[in-house]
């Protein structure tokens, strides 16, 4: 099954501003289903600022099995321990998946020979019945 994904991120770890908490990095890759998309992404300058909101589509994925795979590989580069210890590696911030399937026709519509036949049943069956009684 093809389905669309959107990845949202925005740099809410470090700020703009010209103090200690400006100086973080954060640099890693994304995979999709096993495939390298972005290598060596930095939110900031992707959204271009920190606390901007970067959206990246990505069409026609192939979904296997049910399951889809996303993974965000942090390789150590970029930031880690400013502004303090710990703050490092990907924060995603939201991700949209639509399937890209065909929706089901119009149909649900019986024939007219159908509706006859079944109506030409009912009576027979109710004119056997009342023979019977």
């Amino acid at each position: 099954m093809e389905t669309t994904l959107k990845r949202h991120f925005a740099e809410i770890m470090f700020t703009n501003d010209q103090n200690y908490n400006s100086l973080g990095r954060c640099i890693f890759d994304v995979y999709i289903q096993g495939q390298l998309e972005l290598k060596d992404f930095n939110i900031v300058n992707a959204a271009g600022g920190a606390e901007k909101a970067d959206i990246n589509l990505f069409t026609s994925v192939g979904v296997t099995s049910g399951t889809l795979e996303i993974r965000f590989y942090w390789a150590g580069k970029g930031t880690t321990a400013i502004p303090s210890r710990g703050t490092y590696g990907p924060l995603i911030s939201a991700i949209t998946v639509d399937s890209e399937f065909p929706p089901p026709s119009e149909g649900g519509k019986i024939s007219a020979a159908a509706v006859i036949g079944f109506v030409a049943l009912v009576v027979g069956l109710f004119l056997v019945v009342l023979g019977i009684f």
